[in-house]
């Protein structure tokens, strides 16, 4: 059996990843299951599927109405309470950005060098 090695190659969105996979199935003659698509959040918890109003104070606190999630205890949400998207200084020209898509990759070790090419000719990061 060959030696395989896992890549965690990060985008900015499903699109981008989902080409970067396409690339990696037909180029390097990888196998569907061998490449895997996922949104990661530095948020644990469930997103809340309810309309929160701050007059009705109907919420957990700051970071619920922000981040849209329902921290799953009190620590939980003073640690998101201190997020920079909580507090209004995060840097982005209003928008929050990252690297939030994570595609994985499991490929042979002969190809590790030509995946990670293709991940970063779509702007991915590994």
């Amino acid at each position: 059996m060959a030696k395989t090695q896992a890549i965690l190659a990060y985008f900015n969105s499903e699109a981008l990843a989902e080409k970067a996979k396409q690339q990696l199935v037909q180029q390097l003659d990888m196998k569907d299951e061998d490449c895997q698509i996922d949104r990661v959040s530095a948020q644990p918890g469930e997103a809340t599927e309810k309309v929160l109003n701050p007059i009705t104070s109907n919420f957990g606190g700051h970071e619920t109405l922000i981040e849209n999630v329902a921290p799953s205890n009190e620590s939980v949400g003073r640690l998101l309470g201190s997020d920079p998207a909580v507090s209004g200084m995060a840097d982005g020209s209003g928008m929050i950005t990252g690297l939030d898509v994570l595609l994985t990759i499991v490929c042979p070790t002969d190809n590790v060098q030509q995946a990670l090419q293709i991940v970063e000719r779509n702007k991915g990061h590994h």
